[in-house]
């Protein structure tokens, strides 16, 4: 009697346990999804307006992944820290030396991108000479796609990671399909500003 007592506890328990779930009858993007923040360590050299561009950039992912990826800004890099294994963003004025080498090289005007650093995680180097707050945060949300490691595409499907599109202002629905690529995540679940008419076959 003690012993069907306690299989029947046992039973009880287990079936009102919210923990215990079957895993096969859950949905894929629950089973993979990931949640991942990145904190990335910025010049205290960025103005006001320049900042609020790049926490508008970081809020744009934050909102499109449902929470999925996260960048933590923190403006406290200076160029004495030690930036071993960090992410580091650093502003570098018009008329510095590595700015001009950057011109050069791209035989074109440099916005940002990312520099190779043998200390750092990841160098993200962005130039003073932005136009408007607007274009700094959508050139922003293309470099926190690429720390992120999507990379650019060209075709007619629009997206910030579009190499061929400049005035697309916010992330798409091609640019979720590389995100949900990468990430495993349902695609359709993401908040997203731009739908195509047909929906593009993701080739990486």
């Amino acid at each position: 009697m003690r012993l069907l007592l306690l299989v029947l506890v046992a039973m009880i328990l287990g079936c009102s346990n919210p923990k215990i779930k079957d895993v096969e009858s859950l949905p894929e993007k629950v089973i993979h999804s990931v949640e991942m923040t990145r904190t990335i360590h910025c010049d205290k050299s960025f103005n006001l307006s320049e900042r609020s561009a790049l926490f508008g950039a970081k809020n744009e992912w934050l909102i499109a992944t449902g929470g999925i990826i996260n960048f933590n800004l923190i403006f406290d890099y200076s160029p004495e820290r030690d930036i071993t294994g960090m992410i580091i963003m650093i502003r570098l004025l018009s008329d510095d030396p590595l700015v001009k080498k950057f011109d050069d090289e791209i035989n074109s005007t440099f916005l940002s991108g990312i520099m190779i650093n043998k200390d750092a995680e990841m160098f993200i180097v962005v130039a003073d000479r932005f136009s408007t707050g607007i274009q700094l945060k959508t050139r922003m949300m293309k470099d926190l796609g690429h720390d992120i490691g999507l990379p650019s595409y060209s075709g007619n499907f629009s997206g910030i990671m579009n190499e061929d599109t400049e005035d697309v202002r916010c992330l798409t629905q091609y640019d979720m399909m590389l995100f949900c690529k990468k990430f495993i995540c349902d695609w359709r679940e993401m908040k997203y500003c731009k739908a195509e008419k047909q929906a593009p076959t993701i080739k990486l």
